[in-house]
């Protein structure tokens, strides 16, 4: 699970010597110390509804984070594609539902857009690097963190 940097939870690394069972259960009991917090965000997300506007606002700022304008790298899909439900259980206009089906159809690919620069259909990939996969999944809610204090 990958949350922003206002949850108290630590990076969990268990070195794979010595009692490695006894330090993976404690890790476990760690995390799940930590997740009325998260439990309690995830609650107050689901109780804001966001207008179209608003959702569209979260999903340019998400387009961003995955395709860098700074580096020139023109994006291959709308923002709005981003904001697609792929199950009925995503749809609704809470921030909560808004965030999943975002940080889904970025981390997951499979949104079908046009190369920009051969104008071509083409499928955005799967993000498979642990480590972009985490940035943008911190990125992404600290994002709705921010829309939420916001909202307050």
């Amino acid at each position: 699970m990958v949350c922003g940097e206002t949850i108290d939870i630590e990076d969990l690394r268990v070195r794979h010597s010595g009692n490695v069972v006894r330090n993976v259960i404690e890790g476990a009991f760690t995390v799940l110390d930590r997740f009325a917090q998260v439990d309690q965000v995830r609650e107050t997300m689901r109780a804001i509804e966001l207008r179209p506007a608003h959702q569209e606002a979260f999903t340019r700022a998400a387009l961003q984070l995955r395709y860098n304008p700074e580096q020139e790298v023109e994006a291959p899909i709308d923002a709005r594609q981003l904001n697609v439900p792929r199950r009925v259980e995503d749809r609704g206009s809470d921030l909560w539902r808004t965030f999943n089906r975002v940080q889904e159809n970025m981390t997951k690919g499979g949104v079908i857009g046009r190369n920009p620069t051969t104008g071509r259909h083409m499928t955005t990939r799967e993000v498979k690097s642990v480590s972009e996969n985490v940035r943008l999944n911190r990125a992404l809610w600290t994002l709705a963190e921010e829309m939420a204090r916001l909202a307050a």
